[in-house]
């Protein structure tokens, strides 16, 4: 799969060349949200924020990650919600909260019937001091591609870069 370079105020990441990137027009260098959309319906997304107002809440990126996941898991039509692994690694100079978790969905439910559908997330969360702001990569997959769709979202989260100095090499 070929891959290009996607940036805009001073950050930058790799996604598929033939997705669509998808740019919130509210957006700003200091808070927007730019989604990256495959033909088949899957979607990866960049959403930023000032880090003074993360750090008002949470005083790591650790705590914004397991928060994320909390509300994630009490979200209107989980049945069930597993976290499959949580890490921390480098990125562009910072510590990344890295979580995978499974979300089991009620499609259709009407008086306790209805279908179920597994989702599988995929998140990464940055606090960046230096250009004040703090990120957020986040995906969602069907089971049966979530191999696939991991080996992209590990592209996407591995050239992460938050500093322009970075992205001019």
């Amino acid at each position: 799969m070929d891959y290009e370079c996607f940036c805009i105020y001073g950050f930058g990441i790799d996604y598929p060349v033939d997705w669509e990137a998808v740019i919130d027009r509210k957006l700003t260098r200091m808070k927007g949200t730019v989604a990256f959309r495959s033909a088949e319906g899957m979607e990866m997304g960049v959403s930023w924020g000032p880090l003074k107002e993360a750090k008002g809440k949470f005083s790591s990126a650790n705590e914004q990650a397991k928060d994320a996941l909390n509300r994630l898991k009490k979200s209107r039509g989980i049945i069930n919600f597993e976290i499959l692994e949580e890490r921390s690694d480098r990125i562009d100079e910072h510590i990344a909260v890295f979580n995978h978790a499974r979300a089991e969905l009620a499609v259709g439910r009407f008086f306790g019937g209805g279908a179920r559908r597994q989702t599988e997330i995929l998140s990464m969360h940055v606090h960046c001091d230096r250009s004040e702001r703090y990120f957020v990569l986040y995906g969602k997959t069907t089971l049966e591609r979530t191999y696939a769709h991991a080996d992209i979202f590990n592209r996407m989260r591995e050239s992460f870069k938050c500093h322009g100095a970075e992205l001019k090499k």
